[in-house]
């Protein structure tokens, strides 16, 4: 009986220290959320708990807050004119005898959704980081007395966006709820970039019956003499090879957001400052920014299984505009905010801004950079040339249209195999860094160099020409 009394004791004794140990874990676990989850106001330095938000998914199946519901007005719009440029969408949606839209007007939605995206929401981001102009509007609705109607629309916005508050505006600080009213419209641009992308390439892929060869002999090859059985490979290896980018580049966006979080990928460094340690690994180790390099390899995955111009052209076009958000809104701003200390102990200030980047840290006193642009100019005129011989009213024409797909996969060859003979040369014996007096000189005229191998982007616009 004592035994078991002693056993009893010793039981509640481990459930005790259990309790206690799992309370002061829990506590650990609560602090260490309440630190990840502080921000800091940039105007004067005030902190704050941020609230638990919500991401894309989760608002889209809110569909009684109103940023959602017009998200989903705007994304029934495009599939409208997504089933409108087919025959059966036609017959169920116009009177008998209409016919059905050409699948352009698709992609003129894409390119709109996409255009929306990295002009309009980069122009919004960029003046937000110069003027801070958004925090300044929503502290101007705080200090109106009689509310107006636009304040009535934002508060309604901010409380179906943040629970727990009765009035976000007046309870919560000014850039924090900047941020979530920008990011609620991002939250309807987003999705709608990523359905009219995917109607687009489904509206051209029904139009070739998703068959590369159709669109090849579509525009002026004749495949008669290739076997049936080559064709049949080929297909089935674009199918491999879209299928394994589209899953590639799903997983770089998923394991980019569990390293970001919410506050990175919708941009709130832009408004305020999150005090946490991001410990950048997984596909971070693998590729710079991959939400803008590898998470786009699902654009060219669909393109490579549907097999036409228009959707490679779009995923060209879709991929360069996201670069140049990185490049013109995103790298200024991370500069300005985290970088400028870096640059400065490591003294790389000077090399960052000498740099050309096409239009960017362009010198017009240098003579260097006035040769790229000439360089550019030269073979845009020798391209130029090309089309107009196409385009020749004679029995056979001088250029064919193919003869741009091989220039361009040619030159694209040509210079990745310059670029990788000279870093497996600077790699052995530092062939290039030994022909300049310092490495800072060396990786400057490397840039320049690399800026000279772009001649396969000015096809293009003739490439365009053949949709």
């Amino acid at each position: 009986m004592a035994r078991t009394k002693s056993r009893g004791r010793a039981k509640r004794r481990k459930l005790k220290n259990a309790e206690g140990n799992a309370g002061e874990k829990g506590k650990k676990e609560e602090e260490n959320r309440a630190a990840v989850s502080t921000g800091k106001c940039y105007e004067d330095g005030r902190t704050f708990v941020i609230p638990e938000t919500y991401d894309t998914i989760q608002l889209l199946l809110r569909i009684t807050e109103l940023p959602t519901i017009l998200a989903w007005a705007l994304i029934l719009t495009t599939l409208y004119v997504f089933a409108r440029t087919t025959e059966r969408g036609t017959q169920m949606l116009c009177p008998p005898g209409t016919v059905a839209m050409d699948p352009v007007y698709v992609l003129y939605v894409a390119l709109f959704w996409r255009v929306c995206y990295n002009v309009v929401l980069g122009a919004t981001l960029h003046w937000q980081s110069k003027t801070r102009f958004i925090t300044k509007y929503v502290e101007s609705l705080r200090r109106q007395r009689s509310p107006s109607f636009s304040r009535k629309i934002i508060s309604r916005i901010l409380h179906d966006a943040i629970d727990g508050h009765e009035d976000p505006l007046q309870e919560l600080p000014a850039p924090f709820c900047a941020w979530i009213l920008h990011t609620s419209f991002v939250n309807i641009i987003l999705p709608n970039d990523v359905i009219a992308f995917s109607l687009t390439a489904f509206s051209y892929g029904i139009r070739n019956g998703f068959d590369i060869f159709v669109e090849v002999e579509r525009n002026g090859l004749h495949l008669s003499n290739i076997p049936e059985t080559l064709k049949i490979t080929v297909r089935i290896i674009t199918y491999i090879v879209g299928v394994l980018l589209c899953y590639f580049s799903l997983w770089s966006k998923r394991n980019a957001h569990s390293v970001i979080g919410k506050y990175c990928w919708f941009w709130g460094d832009f408004f305020f400052q999150q005090q946490l340690e991001l410990r950048f690994d997984g596909v971070f180790e693998l590729f710079p920014h991959p939400m803008y390099t590898a998470g786009y390899g699902w654009m060219y995955g669909v393109s490579i299984m549907v097999g036409t111009p228009a959707i490679a052209c779009l995923s060209i076009v879709s991929h360069a505009l996201q670069i140049g958000f990185l490049e013109f809104v995103e790298q200024p701003h991370i500069d300005k905010t985290y970088g400028a200390e870096i640059l400065a102990e490591e003294g790389l200030r000077g090399t960052k801004q000498s740099n050309i980047n096409i239009f960017r840290n362009f010198n017009t006193f240098r003579a260097n950079d006035w040769s790229l642009v000439i360089i550019q100019i030269l073979l845009a005129a020798v391209f130029a040339l090309l089309a107009f011989l196409s385009r020749m009213e004679t029995q056979e024409p001088l250029v064919q249209p193919y003869m741009y797909v091989f220039l361009a996969l040619g030159s694209r060859l040509l210079g990745s195999m310059i670029i990788g003979a000279v870093l497996k040369l600077q790699e052995r014996n530092n062939y290039w860094s030994r022909q300049y007096s310092s490495a800072t000189d060396a990786f400057r005229e490397w840039t320049r160099f690399q800026v000279s191998l772009l001649p396969p982007f000015l096809l293009l616009p003739r490439t365009f020409e053949l949709i």
